[in-house]
């Protein structure tokens, strides 16, 4: 424990205990603060490099004694950049593509889940759907910065000009960029360019880099010249500093194109192994550039980075088999077993692992780091491999990896590696292969005609690992259903009057759609996060409203975004009602047209609404907020426009607890509503009346005085506290409102030494815990154990914690009963075991104890 933290707790002393943890934070912000829980990420990824590319040794398997059989690495080029990385992190001798050709292993990489599952079944076919729920999505929901760098390959990045593999006009079926799935930033191909000057040198397709919708570089752009993964490079380090700067945590995706063809050198070498040295060499120096520029702005031990490839070795660009069976597109080893490495100093310990692990495993192994469970029930199918980072680089894994290509190859990997499955024609026949001894697959210990003359236990493995591949089947059959079946939800509970669709057609927006008398809700978007505060017609309470209302939801929330459109075709039809139900709580409602079109971007395809004008709702529309703000119904007359409007509602992808409205009086009588929630604000009504009774907690502020003052008010519901404040304040999920806020406080007004006081929980004594919008059952914890309100536990929260529960208890035993290293010294590991012993005591439900696998201490910077 550093100075500054003692320090720290020795003046909690002096303050009651509802103030406690508010008291340790102000005190220590500027002296000490604690790392984020929550680490940078750094995902790099080749393209079509092959497990035998790498110039370091490791692990290929055994001999019959049980000793290791090892790869030295490539005799053509070194890679002193990655040696460095893989000497310092943690390497994978098994790891895999999920399929043996791009794009289903990028759609793998960002939900975790089988590209079957999303019909992205090989390279160029289908797109990363708006149902889908990518790591980039998830990343920006805890407040991270996003942006992807390199080759995107998960749908065309244009539908105006033409432009690589599939974009061009009318490719809106397969439009996709990064910017609708969760990233903030985008600098991309769609698909391959030369490793050379990217753009001009031996392209026969004209492939741009997009930053943005009809955003791409010129084609000869300075920016365009030298090596490609060098510009790659250059641009997420860009994106790296301006995070730093921002003081934002951040996930970059960079997908180099390296090696890739066409392969270039500067001397003109095309596709031969002097032009594939000089594109490896080129590509390590982009990944030193990367991990240089991250250690010389002092966040390296803040940071995760992690490398592999999209795949094996292309055919006739092989020069590294390694003893390994085949390559690109075929589900031998050779096509799938690629460089797995991951870092982060001070965190991960250097070593390698032979446990395997497959690209499918990145977004559950950090939804596990980041302490945080799947949005929903949908299959995924990675599996977290925190316990093997961790702790046990032995440990097997959770279940077996299951592989399917259009060639008619499929197979499976058992859950401890040995054992593969795998077959060549359908399933007409399959050929068990142990990968320790055979690492070649040259000699099956069985097939399908003399399994049946095996002894038991080789039956067994053949037999389970075959009927893991029929479960997949079936459960990917069960996934891959149009629309809003299998594993895709709609979020809609009910409608009536109306039709409720998926993404809007592309020629929405001029007027071309018409619905007669009946209006259709479009799912637009589905977890979107706000990068901006959103000013809206209202927000989701209770109500009857127009155009004419005006709310505002914050910076940072995430939303589902639906879009009602009423296009009558004769004139006895303008006059419609239709009332939705929502599974999610409604956060805003946009009908007016300079709001419909400042929102436009939430609309996941972006039909083109530039040309429409006539879009909007009324004067003589409006609509009606029902049923706790879970319906709204709308009155629609559709005389002179075509009637549109924007429901957002709350995404279950939130990491925060429902939001509540509050109001603000911004003068002249004037209220403005606006809708805020318990990571932002928090207050404990405490021991008496007067301005020192009360504490407000300002989350993501970056300082400014609050200032608090409190009144007894024994009108209306009985006595209460009135608190009023001002911004700067913190709404929705950071963005700062400035104004006047009231907010009402009733409990019972009681007498004690003291004087008057007023007793907010009910229990007899003065004052109470109160947290907007949390469960009363979790307050002390949440109050005393999470300082960030956003259920990562860190060493800050464990810390007041304890000092909290010991002011309350007068418990002095601490050091004698939680402390593992019996040596008077308190780590975070004996926090957290005292932490989980007082959970497991308590009477009712808390949230889980942190992961065991988080023994390193959190650092100070």
């Amino acid at each position: 424990m550093s100075s500054n933290m003692q320090l720290c707790l020795l003046r909690v002393g002096q303050f009651i205990i509802a103030l406690t943890l508010f008291a340790f934070v102000s005190e220590c912000e500027n002296e000490s603060q604690a790392q984020e829980t929550r680490p940078n990420v750094i995902l790099m990824m080749a393209d079509d490099m092959g497990w035998g590319d790498v110039s370091f040794s490791v692990r290929l398997g055994e001999d019959l004694s049980g000793t290791d059989i090892n790869y030295g690495g490539t005799p053509h080029w070194s890679m002193p950049h990655l040696e460095t990385m893989a000497s310092n992190g943690l390497k994978f001798s098994r790891m895999y593509s999920q399929h043996t050709v791009c794009s289903p292993t990028r759609a793998s990489v960002l939900t975790g889940r089988a590209p079957q599952r999303q019909s992205i079944t090989f390279a160029n076919t289908g797109k990363m759907q708006n149902r889908e729920i990518t790591v980039g999505e998830y990343a920006k929901s805890l407040g991270y910065t996003t942006g992807l760098f390199g080759k995107w390959h998960l749908g065309s990045l244009t539908r105006d000009v033409s432009d690589a593999n599939r974009g061009g006009p009318g490719s809106f079926s397969v439009y996709s960029t990064p910017l609708n799935n969760g990233f903030d930033v985008e600098y991309v191909t769609e698909s391959k360019v030369s490793t050379y000057n990217p753009t001009t040198s031996g392209m026969t397709t004209t492939t741009r880099y997009w930053t943005g919708p009809g955003q791409s570089v010129p084609l000869n752009s300075p920016n365009m010249q030298g090596d490609d993964s060098a510009i790659i490079a250059r641009e997420t380090n860009d994106f790296i500093t301006n995070a730093v700067n921002d003081s934002q945590p951040f996930l970059a995706i960079v997908w180099f194109h390296t090696p890739h063809k066409p392969v270039n050198d500067p001397n003109g070498n095309r596709d031969n192994i002097a032009a594939y040295t000089y594109a490896m060499q080129d590509l390590d120096s982009a990944i030193g550039q990367i991990r240089t520029h991250v250690e010389s702005l002092g966040i390296a031990n803040d940071t995760i980075l992690m490398f592999t490839s999209d795949n094996g070795a292309e055919d006739g660009q092989n020069y590294n088999p390694a003893g390994l069976r085949n390559n690109k597109r075929e589900l031998h080893e050779g096509g799938v077993r690629v460089p797995g490495i991951i870092e982060w100093p001070n965190t991960i310990s250097a070593g390698t692992t032979h446990t395997p692990m497959v690209t499918s495993d990145y977004l559950p192994t950090l939804l596990d780091i980041w302490e945080i469970e799947p949005v929903d029930s949908r299959p995924i199918d990675g599996v977290s491999m925190a316990n093997t980072i961790f702790l046990d680089r032995d440990a097997t894994r959770d279940q077996s990896i299951v592989f399917k290509s259009t060639n008619g190859h499929q197979s499976v990997i058992g859950v401890d590696g040995r054992y593969k499955l795998i077959s060549t024609n359908n399933g007409d026949n399959w050929e068990l292969y142990d990968l320790v001894l055979d690492f070649g697959e040259q000699n099956a210990v069985a097939n399908s005609a003399s399994i049946g003359s095996a002894d038991v236990a080789t039956q067994t493995i053949f037999n389970s690992l075959l009927n893991d591949y029929s479960l997949w089947e079936t459960s990917v059959a069960a996934s891959s259903q149009s629309e809003f079946t299998g594993d895709y939800s709609n979020r809609v509970a009910s409608n009536f009057g109306g039709t409720v669709s998926v993404e809007p057609p592309e020629n929405l927006g001029n007027g071309n759609v018409a619905t007669g008398g009946t209006p259709i809700l479009y799912l637009e978007r589905q977890h979107a996060t706000l990068r901006a505060d959103v000013e809206v017609n209202s927000l989701g309470e209770e109500g009857t409203y127009s155009i004419g209302d005006s709310g505002m939801l914050g910076e940072g929330l995430v939303v589902n975004s639906y879009l009602m459109h009423f296009n009558p075709t004769s004139s006895n039809q303008v006059n419609a009602t239709a009332k939705f139900t929502f599974e999610d709580k409604i956060a805003g409602v946009i009908g007016g047209y300079d709001l419909l079109v400042a929102t436009d971007e939430l609309s996941y395809a972006d039909p083109n609404f530039e040309s429409s004008l006539n879009r909007r709702m009324d004067t003589a529309d409006g609509w009606e907020i029902l049923d706790d703000g879970y319906t709204i119904e709308f009155d629609l007359r559709a005389t002179n426009f075509v009637d549109e409007a924007r429901i957002l509602t709350a995404s279950s992808l939130n990491q925060v607890p429902d939001p509540i409205t509050i109001e603000t009086v911004i003068g002249d009588g004037v209220v403005q509503r606006s809708m805020v929630t318990s990571v932002n604000v928090m207050f404990s009504a405490a021991v008496s009346i007067g301005p020192e009774a009360f504490e407000l907690e300002k989350r993501g502020t970056d300082g400014g005085d609050v200032e608090l003052s409190s009144a007894i008010d024994n009108s209306g519901q009985g006595p209460s506290v009135v608190l009023t404040f001002s911004g700067p304040f913190a709404e929705a999920s950071g963005s700062l409102i400035d104004g006047n806020y009231q907010l009402t406080v009733h409990g019972d007004q009681i007498t004690d030494g003291q004087g008057v006081a007023l007793d907010v929980d009910g229990d007899g004594n003065p004052g109470g815990v109160l947290v907007i919008g949390d469960e009363e059952s979790e307050a002390f914890f949440r109050l005393f154990g999470d300082s960030d309100q956003n259920r990562i536990v860190n060493v800050v929260d464990l810390l007041g914690f304890r000092q909290a529960y010991q002011l309350m208890s007068g418990d002095a035993s601490f050091d004698a009963s939680f402390d593992s290293n019996v040596d008077e010294t308190i780590d975070i590991f004996d926090l957290l075991r005292f932490r989980q012993n007082y959970l497991e005591t308590m009477p009712f439900n808390e949230p889980p104890p942190p992961r065991s696998f988080r023994k390193t201490p959190v650092r100070s910077k």
